[in-house]
């Protein structure tokens, strides 16, 4: 058998990033027409689900980045320390000069080690 020829290899360590988080929801918060966003970290961490907890972080920080859209085009990027971002009615007013009925957003967790991690989305959800 012959043998193959050698083959250079560079490790981006693409497979350390985070993976996306799901479980995406987005929902009216109070009457002041605030959207509150949330999501479900992942986690690359054997984590058979015994307990009921969350999975563990698996990260040296808990960071999350949410994009906000209007249509294809990023209008405001947040970053948070927790899996919910509130959205305000100030800040609709300010993104698309009312408050909004559909949200188009997408998130990413963030690693102190690898960067940005996998996003999820961008998905649309309307809020009533």
């Amino acid at each position: 058998m012959a043998a193959t020829a050698n083959r250079k290899f560079i490790n981006t360590a693409q497979r350390k990033r985070p993976l996306a988080p799901w479980h995406l929801k987005a929902g009216r918060l109070n009457a002041a027409n605030d959207i509150i966003l949330e999501c479900t970290r992942r986690t690359r961490y054997e984590n058979p689900w015994r307990d009921g907890a969350d999975a563990p972080l698996g990260e040296t920080i808990e960071q999350y980045r949410w994009d906000i859209y209007n249509g294809s085009a990023i209008v405001r990027t947040v970053i948070t320390t927790v899996s919910t971002y509130t959205y305000t009615a100030v800040d609709q007013t300010t993104d698309f000069g009312g408050v909004q009925t559909s949200i188009k957003f997408a998130v990413a967790q963030i690693s102190s080690e690898y960067g940005l991690g996998y996003a999820t989305g961008p998905t649309t959800f309307t809020v009533a």
